[in-house]
């Protein structure tokens, strides 16, 4: 990969949270930065009768499922399937018997139910026979963070893989969807990979080079690269995998890690080094 200077003109545009993991996320012009990450992202995980979360890998219909907070409630729908609420603000502390333990990767969660009627309404608009559920994590109980010597030791999130904040610059899906262009392919929209924050600016691919972007308000310290899995390959409106797994293939083609495995990369994994409670906007300007 080539070296790059630090870009000294970077601009914020756009905005993305994600109330429930995997699922559709919503469009933001500002947002309050937190060192969990924006308020409310990935705080909703679908899990399976035996504790395990699911993403579109286990089923691709919930790309179709879309998210909408309105303050008090978060609205979940897919077309020609109705809709279904839930609190935003859990409703008194849960007894030890409305404990449900989950696992995200190799983290244990202790997580509390959103209800049966949204486990019902989701069975039915990810037109599933098994029995699933919406969860979310329970009052006082905090995720272990099992990578911390790449992300800090003191750095938490909810139901995110990884870490509070994931970057995505322009140039990079432009160079991207260049390479899939000279190999007759479509180009692939940002919502593919599901970025917080994405910028312009940078050349392609430079956000993996880079140490941390902010500004007089708040800042970002960049941690690593995020490895990528088969997910971008999911059209977010058909719920329908690429049959010859683009963008992956092509990922791995330019972008990939140095390794044996060569797993293609794509944006760059962010903590809050400073800025806890102040408004990040569109059209914000950032420096290293």
């Amino acid at each position: 990969m080539t070296n790059h200077q630090p870009a000294t003109a970077v601009e914020v545009t756009g905005l993305f949270v994600y109330p429930v993991k995997s699922c559709r996320g919503i469009s933001l012009g500002q947002a309050v930065l937190t060192p969990q990450g924006f308020r409310h992202d990935r705080q909703w995980v679908i899990v399976a009768e035996n504790g395990r979360s699911l993403t579109q890998r286990d089923n691709p219909l919930m790309a179709q499922i879309e998210t909408q907070l309105d303050g008090e409630q978060l609205h979940l729908s897919r077309a020609g399937h109705g809709s279904v609420s839930v609190p935003i603000e859990a409703a008194g502390t849960a007894s030890s018997d409305d404990i449900i333990t989950i696992k995200i990767w190799k983290d244990e969660c202790q997580t509390v139910s959103a209800g049966d009627e949204a486990s019902q309404w989701l069975g039915e608009a990810l037109e599933t026979d098994k029995t699933i559920r919406l969860v979310r994590m329970a009052d006082g109980h905090e995720r272990p963070q099992s990578m911390s010597e790449e992300l800090g030791a003191e750095t938490r999130i909810q139901f995110a893989d990884a870490a509070p904040y994931l970057f995505i610059d322009e140039a990079s899906l432009q160079q991207l969807n260049e390479v899939l262009a000279q190999k007759g392919e479509s180009a692939v929209p940002i919502n593919r990979f599901r970025p917080n924050v994405v910028i312009s600016g940078l050349e392609a691919f430079a956000e993996h080079e880079q140490n941390a972007l902010g500004n007089d308000k708040y800042r970002f310290d960049f941690r690593i690269p995020c490895e990528r899995c088969v997910i971008p390959t999911i059209d977010q409106q058909t719920a329908v995998p690429h049959p010859r797994k683009e963008p992956f293939a092509t990922l791995r083609e330019i972008n990939p890690r140095e390794s044996k495995r060569r797993q293609p990369l794509f944006g760059q994994y962010a903590t809050l080094q400073s800025g806890a409670g102040t408004l990040i906007s569109v059209g914000d300007r950032l420096s290293a």
